[in-house]
């Protein structure tokens, strides 16, 4: 239940999003230092985009720096733009904007609208 609540997804949905990501994010480890799990980068972007906690407040969470969160979640939002976007956000043909256009105008009174943007959270599980 807490998962839900601090991510907003099941732990499925978690694990199916990391895998669909790890061509963009997997990173090796060096001599030097261990990489950050993939798991823990998409976790710590998941946990900012969820809760809009600050940076700070994250880092310790998760036990890592503020430059790190901030670099977990521009490299997640780069990899879901560029790996998922083309996979589940198509726009629509011509055709289909003037269907919609033409049903915002009948049902609703809009002339050349095509959607609407509301504030309600509709989970992701």
């Amino acid at each position: 239940r807490d998962w839900l609540e601090k991510f907003r997804m099941s732990k499925d949905t978690f694990f199916f999003i990391c895998n669909k990501l790890k061509p963009k994010l997997a990173r090796q480890d060096t001599h030097f230092r261990l990489a950050l799990p993939l798991e823990k980068r998409v976790a710590v972007a998941l946990w900012r985009l969820a809760t809009n906690v600050e940076y700070r407040t994250i880092s310790v969470l998760f036990g890592v720096g503020r430059s790190t969160v901030c670099k977990c979640v521009r490299d997640v939002c780069h990899a879901i733009v560029s790996l998922l976007k083309p996979l589940y956000l198509q726009l629509p043909s011509e055709h289909e904007f003037e269907d919609m256009a033409r049903l915002f105008n009948t049902r609703w009174g809009f002339p050349h609208c095509v959607g609407a943007i509301d504030s309600l959270h509709i989970s992701i599980i």
